[in-house]
């Protein structure tokens, strides 16, 4: 009978899909042309020997054995231990190494850099957690978890390289913000006697090494004007008192003011960290938690060609189910590469915005909510292409088109701020086809105007249009007749 059973395993072998088959080899462990798998170095064998207990420090070992790899393509895997690894140093990839940690153990590390380049498309590698390990930081590390190596180099100079095709996957990163140290150098300070240039623009610069905190409370008098408060988070100045203010892409850690008739004022530092901080194109973010950071959950930058003539390299990145909370700053600050895609993925509880945008980029089901400065701000320069998205918000506002944004769609969209603003249009020609909902002022158009198809609900006021073009329109309240837009030519409702 035996000799039998092996006679028919000779004459009809298992297809393909028999669970007796070995596994496939998963995509990324094959070298290109070759079939085969990529050099695969286990951290904890000979000649490495990490630890592995979370108790020493297994930061020279994991780095030997990552520069063993040489040029790559290599993975470097970090087996799952039930002490996990502590990293009290810098761990720095190598060009085409993609580090593999098993298990759902937790690594504490003082920050991962990935590599990048200022000249090619050479900056290639990855970090995976197949089982969902957490990768958090350590304490008082007081750096960004993940980040490119040369990315205070590479920020704001359009440079069209940086980190390629860098993969990110299925991991938790925890920034660990309770216990980081405290933001340095003064919070709260005085501006006076700012002239304003012909435009009526004051202009704010920033500059330095490093990424301004949140939240940073200052107050201004411009031209001895009162009212003038606005609250500076490195990102967006909010406007109050009808001052309005243009920012700088170059965003670091000292302000100052320009075209000052009077002292200047004093600087301002900070520090802080954020989860993933990467200047570069076509990257993979999947499958991730990224929560817990002292600045914003991501920072994410790149080269924005004006003609697409290499279909290899001039690449869009993907954020695939990635969620983001509890962080000090933004859940998403995204200066480029433009029309990178955002496809279901939420992100809620941050101190400052949901997302914030100052390069154009694509939004599928995306849901953002419990954000304090609001859920999604459209930035000087960018503009949305959103579809079934979930703006919500209990201050500020559900969607803010700021001045100087591009035109921007939603589509299927929900707009709820709870107490507050659910779209405020400083800027023209925006569509918007959705729910608006449960707002004080549903839409509000502050020099801004747009095509509108919407249902309202639990609106306090429907439209307010007390300062669009610079006139006085009456606000409609939604126990009123219906709103008539009469015959205006810059908006139409339909």
């Amino acid at each position: 009978m035996i000799a039998l059973a092996i006679l028919a395993q000779l004459l009809y072998p298992p297809s393909v899909d028999s669970p007796i088959m070995p596994p496939q080899v998963p995509p990324e462990w094959v070298q290109p042309g070759s079939g085969s798998r990529a050099p695969f170095i286990n951290v904890k064998a000979a000649p490495y020997f990490a630890c592995g207990d979370g108790v020493c420090d297994d930061t020279a070992a994991i780095q030997a054995a990552v520069n063993s790899g040489g040029t790559g393509p290599v993975v470097v895997e970090m087996p799952q231990t039930s002490g996990g690894y502590k990293l009290s140093s810098v761990l720095t990839l190598a060009k085409n190494s993609t580090l593999r940690i098993r298990g759902n153990m937790t690594v504490t590390t003082a920050g991962i850099l990935v590599p990048d380049s200022l000249t090619d498309n050479t900056g290639q590698s990855g970090i995976e957690c197949p089982e969902g390990a957490r990768i958090k930081l350590a304490n008082s590390a007081n750096v960004d978890l993940i980040a490119n190596t040369n990315f205070a180099t590479l920020s704001g100079t359009g440079n069209k390289f940086g980190t390629f095709k860098f993969l990110l996957s299925g991991c938790i990163l925890d920034g660990n913000k309770a216990n980081q140290t405290a933001l340095v150098s003064t919070t709260t300070g005085t501006i006076t006697n700012v002239a304003r240039s012909a435009g009526g623009v004051v202009t704010i610069t920033m500059s330095g090494a490093t990424t301004p905190t949140i939240a940073t409370g200052m107050t201004v008098n411009i031209d001895g004007l009162t009212n003038d408060n606005f609250s500076f988070n490195g990102r967006f100045i909010a406007q109050s008192g009808g001052n309005p203010f243009t920012y700088n892409q170059t965003l670091r850690n000292t302000v100052a003011s320009t075209g000052a008739t009077g002292a200047s004022p004093t600087a301002k530092g900070f520090s802080g960290s954020n989860g993933v901080r990467i200047y570069g194109r076509a990257g993979r973010f999947k499958y991730l938690t990224i929560a817990n950071n002292v600045l914003d959950g991501i920072w994410h930058e790149g080269y924005t060609p004006t003609a697409f003539t290499d279909d290899s390299t001039e690449l869009e990145t993907l954020f695939f189910s990635v969620r983001t909370m509890n962080s000090g700053g933004n859940g998403e600050t995204f200066w480029g590469p433009q029309m990178t895609r955002h496809i279901d993925s939420v992100s809620f509880n941050h101190g400052q915005w949901g997302r914030e945008c100052f390069q154009s980029f694509v939004d599928t089901h995306m849901v953002s909510y419990l954000n304090t400065s609001g859920s999604l701000h459209v930035g000087q320069g960018c503009a949305v292409q959103a579809s079934g998205s979930q703006e919500s918000a209990a201050s500020g506002w559900a969607i803010l088109l700021d001045s100087g944004s591009a035109p921007s769609v939603f589509s299927s969209g929900v707009a709820a701020c709870v107490g507050c603003v659910g779209i405020e249009m400083r800027s023209p020609n925006h569509i918007y086809q959705g729910l608006v909902q449960n707002n004080t002022t549903g839409v509000k158009f502050n020099g801004g105007s747009g095509m509108l198809t919407i249902s309202m609900t639990g609106n306090t006021t429907w439209f307010d249009c007390t300062d669009h073009d610079g006139q006085l329109h009456a606000a409609s309240s939604a126990a009123s007749q219906p709103w008539d837009a009469g015959q205006r030519n810059d908006y139409l409702l339909l």
